[in-house]
């Protein structure tokens, strides 16, 4: 397969994979379609040309992980979120601690 043929490919995987999320999230397929074309579009046009390593996002499930223990957090269900997170009670206090300290942050910048 040609480096042009993989190109295609890849845009038209990528157009794919949109469609259907867009589509599990209630859109119509004419709409998802138009939607997942106009990303991968601008998508093309921002980082047309670029070699770019893709993550795999690990720290960014991390993060999202902890911003929703975070959220469900109501000061007293240290164990249920331990429980529910597959994660020790001790790990859970660091979490809420770190987290409310970076929203705490975005709120009130240092003073000094």
């Amino acid at each position: 397969m040609s480096f042009t043929e993989r190109s295609a490919s890849l845009l038209m995987d990528m157009i794919l994979h949109m469609e259907n999320e867009l589509m599990k999230q209630g859109i119509a397929k004419d709409k998802a379609s138009s939607i997942a074309k106009e990303i991968c579009n601008q998508l093309r046009i921002t980082f047309g040309g670029e070699q770019f390593y893709f993550p795999k996002g690990r720290e960014l499930d991390a993060i999202l992980k902890h911003h929703a223990i975070y959220q469900k957090f109501n000061g007293t269900n240290h164990v249920e979120l331990a429980k529910q997170f597959n994660m020790t009670v001790p790990a859970i206090y660091r979490i809420v601690k770190s987290v409310h300290k970076e929203e705490t942050d975005k709120r009130q910048p240092q003073l000094f």
